[in-house]
């Protein structure tokens, strides 16, 4: 711990509030390939729209070979609007 008791690496949060009407400027490095969304926590906000993927060293995912199951879940109901797959496709899975 440093001086003062804060911890060396302290808990950081990943959100933020932003007001009705209202705007935030976010700063942050992007350095970890990916598809990256930026969403408020309320699906139904997703589906207005209200929601926006990065994507991230697009350079290094074009190189990423995705296995045809997975790609297959791109395709199942619900998801094109943010819903996860139901339940029963993982039941007996684990």
């Amino acid at each position: 711990a440093h001086g003062g008791g804060l911890p060396e690496n302290p808990l950081r949060r990943d959100t933020v509030t932003v007001e009705p009407y209202a705007w935030v400027v976010i700063r942050v490095v992007l350095d970890n390939p990916g598809l990256w969304t930026l969403l408020c926590h309320n699906t139904w906000h997703a589906e207005a729209g209200m929601v926006m993927q990065m994507l991230v060293r697009g350079d290094v995912v074009m190189g990423w070979k995705v296995d045809p199951e997975q790609r297959a879940m791109c395709a199942r109901k619900g998801v094109e609007k943010g819903m996860r797959p139901d339940d029963s496709i993982w039941f007996g899975s684990f």
